[in-house]
């Protein structure tokens, strides 16, 4: 899976930890996990784009992928049939609830 999270961070240092957080509840099922970019978003202010590839373990199942989910957002929008992009965003309508300092996150499949 690769996750584009777009996080309110003052720093790389403060956006990786925000990242790390994120992922905190799946850290026991993650094989492999590969930094691709944490940079500046050029259009806001204090947002910075944290890219990471992450390889699961095969026993990580739906029920486990669907809780980890719902601890990021109450709202998730997908794309693809089959999905290979979900969405959340605190803008999006509906939306009540979403991880500290995440403005956004894709994840893809």
């Amino acid at each position: 899976m690769l996750f584009r999270v777009f996080e309110y961070s003052k720093n790389q240092h403060e956006a990786k930890l925000i990242f790390e957080h994120i992922i905190s509840e799946i850290q026991n099922s993650i094989i492999s996990k590969e930094y691709k970019k944490i940079e500046p978003y050029w259009k806001v202010e204090g947002i910075h784009i944290v890219e990471v590839l992450i390889k699961l373990d095969k026993s990580f199942n739906k029920n486990q992928h669907e809780e980890f989910l719902r601890s990021i957002s109450d709202k998730w929008i997908s794309y693809g049939d089959p999905v290979n992009e979900i969405i959340a965003s605190e803008t999006t309508e509906g939306c009540n609830y979403i991880k500290k300092d995440v403005s956004m996150i894709n994840i893809f499949y």
